[in-house]
């Protein structure tokens, strides 16, 4: 599979070096995932499909946020020399060092929590203005 990025002009040009390497893992998950769109997946039903576009899409997605990392850190320029807080000198990078998501595994199931704050007087109403007709609930109306 080529990797071809598409220019402000419209014209197009393989990508090559480090872009090209950082997308390596993710062409090549996406090549596989319409190989078998094309050859296996008319023997499956609905939702088996469904399952297996799902799990290998999150892998897809994955690979594609490693990519950027990957990007980030061939990009990025290293200073000659750190001094750490314990005035610790190092002057090179340990080899096999690098960023990634290697250290968060397949199950670990994340979550957000979203906060809301409004700024008003909640209207004081009873089960039955909920659940009455709408005669009432208009004499009673929510917030």
């Amino acid at each position: 599979m080529t990797i071809r990025q598409v220019r402000d002009d419209g014209s197009e040009a393989g990508v090559d070096g480090e872009l090209a390497a950082a997308l390596a893992d993710s062409a090549e998950q996406f090549a596989g995932l319409a190989g078998w769109v094309a050859d296996e997946a008319r023997y499956l039903d609905h939702a088996e499909r469904e399952e297996a576009i799902l799990e290998e899409g999150r892998d897809l997605e994955w690979k594609l946020l490693q990519a950027t990392y990957k990007l980030d850190a061939a990009l990025e320029e290293r200073a000659a020399q750190v001094t750490s807080a314990a005035g610790i000198r190092h002057g090179t990078v340990e080899a096999g060092q690098e960023r990634g998501l290697e250290t968060v595994r397949p199950g670990i199931k994340k979550m957000a929590e979203i906060v809301a704050v409004a700024d008003f007087t909640p209207a004081v109403r009873e089960p039955e203005d909920i659940a009455a007709p709408a005669a009432r609930r208009k004499a009673r109306p929510g917030p």
